[in-house]
């Protein structure tokens, strides 16, 4: 999905400020931070407005700068919902996917190349990121319960959080079975 149908989403949903998109669309994410730079949602929004996608009404303000609402057009609207319906970016893209989506894995198929503790230290590091991503995403769902967030979105967050797990456990896996290995042949 680009970054055009997810501003596209956030303002079928309601209007909002350019400034404010990113913490709107990501408000219960921060903690992993939005991919997405504020370079890169205003050359975003700037597209999508000479498309006709979206409109952007100036607010007065006496004491501080205008600002500039945001909102879909009903063009705008039929290239989402167009979207919503198709295909696009449904199915999986390869046969080895998490391979290129983990990019650890690649290292870590050249660890015969370091030295036991440098390659297991590399590894504790990715559990420590992984277990750390996990805390995060459990208080972004504990934040969206509170906040009666729709049932999809969070059931949505609990595919994230069950791939978090998948990768700690296999993380675990992988350093005692590295360990293993290396004890076999220095005593062999």
């Amino acid at each position: 999905m680009g970054l055009q149908h997810l501003i596209l989403g956030c303002l079928v949903e309601h209007p909002t400020y350019g400034y404010k998109m990113l913490k709107s669309i990501f408000k219960d994410f921060l903690g992993q931070g939005p991919e997405v730079n504020d370079g890169q949602l205003y050359s975003t929004l700037k597209k999508m407005e000479n498309e006709g996608l979206i409109v952007r009404e100036t607010i007065h303000q006496e004491v501080l700068p205008s600002k500039k609402l945001l909102y879909i057009t009903g063009k705008g609207e039929e290239a989402f919902r167009d979207w919503l319906l198709s295909d696009e970016n449904e199915t999986g893209r390869a046969r080895y996917d998490f391979f290129n989506e983990y990019r650890f894995l690649y290292k870590g198929n050249f660890f015969n190349f370091l030295e036991p503790a440098e390659a297991l230290q590399k590894t504790a590091r990715q559990l420590t990121e992984a277990e750390q991503s996990l805390s995060s995403l459990l208080a972004a769902r504990g934040s969206m319960v509170k906040k009666k967030v729709s049932a999809h979105r969070i059931k949505i967050l609990d595919y994230g959080l069950e791939v978090q797990k998948v990768r700690i456990r296999w993380l675990k896996e992988f350093m005692a079975l590295y360990r293993e290995e290396n004890n076999d042949e220095s005593g062999a």
